[in-house]
């Protein structure tokens, strides 16, 4: 007796990249994906696969990652990317993190990151992520644009004060929990609170010190991006993997979603920065060691996650921002509880990384004014970079009803 599975009608057999199989049903405008032992991985009652009508060997590495090969070359049928099918052997799905292989990351750069006492290896700006408090909060399943966010307050504040607009003001969206009824049974929805006018940037105060220089390490708190900066880049120039996104499904950003949505709006809001900033992402090939090279370069590195084992949980589907790692696990600040650094140094002790996008900025150095500290009429802000850079008076009206200057 053969030991092939059945296939059934209108079902093909596809693999991974380790000969792991899985059932491909094709529909009327519709599919299924199932496992050789009939475990449901995806489907949709509304298309066809990615794999419809493709010619060539095709090979899945479970949701998201679809490819087809000529025998020679292997393509990402969504971002059309080329791989040579030797460096594909071996990498597998099979409902399970993924195989990578790996090769020795280069040594780090000692002008730009650190190893503190637990062996990780850090960006040397590390301690503003692990501080960070001031950053929106992940409502609907947005946590691509919540990661985006951060990375644009940490660029603001260290390399030049042009990435988030001083003076642009944008109507920001608080929600609350609505216990309703549905069907006689109680589930919690969400419903708009208020609607406030508010900066992108949300600045940081800190005890006055008579002094040119303060590093950034001794700031009792750190300026981050408010909820204005969610809803704006929500609003304006988020874009979703295949367009799909609603407040019950979430919306899902991969790589080239989280380039796409930023170098837009680089474009639209500090432009005179784009030549100068290089756009880095990728996906299935390396995604765990390329991370790890960008964070040795000092580049803190979006990660998007398939699925995750965490220092506080695990889960699917998620995107975080990484700043350090140590052999196979990263340090993250996960983009939860606002507020709060409850979830700034989370450690994914295990994770299948789908895809992973950071930049590069290499333009002149802006001094930020996020900080500042204030002595009774006098305001001074501090840089990034440490250098108090900039002072105000308080301006009053004097007896004569016109402007003053102390």
């Amino acid at each position: 007796m053969s030991n092939q599975p059945i296939v059934e009608p209108d079902t093909e057999i596809i693999t991974d990249f380790a000969g792991n199989e899985f059932k491909l049903i094709e529909g009327d405008g519709c599919y299924e994906i199932y496992s050789i032992n009939n475990v449901f991985i995806e489907g949709s009652k509304s298309t066809n696969s990615p794999f419809y009508e493709i010619e060539g060997d095709k090979y899945y590495l479970g949701p998201c990652n679809y490819f087809v090969s000529d025998g020679t070359y292997v393509t990402n049928l969504f971002s059309n990317e080329k791989f040579f099918k030797n460096d594909c052997d071996g990498f597998s799905y099979g409902i399970s993190p993924q195989i990578q292989k790996m090769s020795n990351v280069k040594e780090p750069d000692p002008d730009r990151t650190y190893i503190d006492s637990n062996g990780f290896i850090l960006i040397n700006e590390a301690n503003y992520f692990k501080k960070l408090k001031s950053f929106p909060k992940n409502w609907f399943g947005e946590c691509g644009v919540i990661a985006l966010s951060e990375l644009l307050g940490y660029y603001d504040t260290f390399y030049n004060d042009d990435f988030i607009p001083n003076d642009l003001q944008y109507e920001a969206k608080y929600y609350k929990a609505k216990e309703t009824q549905v069907k006689g049974t109680e589930s919690s929805k969400m419903e708009l609170d208020r609607v406030e006018l508010d900066y992108l940037i949300n600045p940081a105060t800190i005890p006055f010190k008579n002094t040119e220089y303060i590093n950034f390490d001794e700031w009792s708190e750190m300026p981050g991006t408010s909820y204005a900066m969610r809803d704006y880049i929500f609003d304006n120039y988020m874009e979703t993997y295949i367009g799909i996104g609603a407040p019950d499904i979430g919306y899902p950003m991969l790589d080239g979603e989280l380039k796409a949505t930023l170098k837009d709006y680089m474009n639209n809001n500090c432009s005179n920065l784009v030549s100068d900033t290089e756009f880095i992402s990728g996906n299935i090939l390396y995604t765990h060691q390329r991370p790890k090279e960008y964070i040795s370069q000092g580049l803190p590195t979006l990660l998007v996650l398939e699925s995750y084992e965490s220092s506080i949980g695990s889960g699917k589907a998620h995107v975080v921002l990484g700043y350090g790692y140590k052999d196979d696990m990263f340090l993250t600040h996960f983009g939860w509880f606002p507020g709060t650094t409850n979830g700034a140094e989370v450690i994914l002790s295990s994770a299948t990384i789908y895809g992973y996008f950071t930049i590069k900025y290499t333009g002149e150095h802006k001094h930020s004014s996020n900080v500042m500290m204030k002595n009774g009429d006098v305001t001074e802000y501090i840089c990034g970079c440490g250098k108090v850079h900039e002072t105000k008076y308080t301006i009053a009206p004097n007896k004569w009803g016109f402007d003053e200057r102390y």
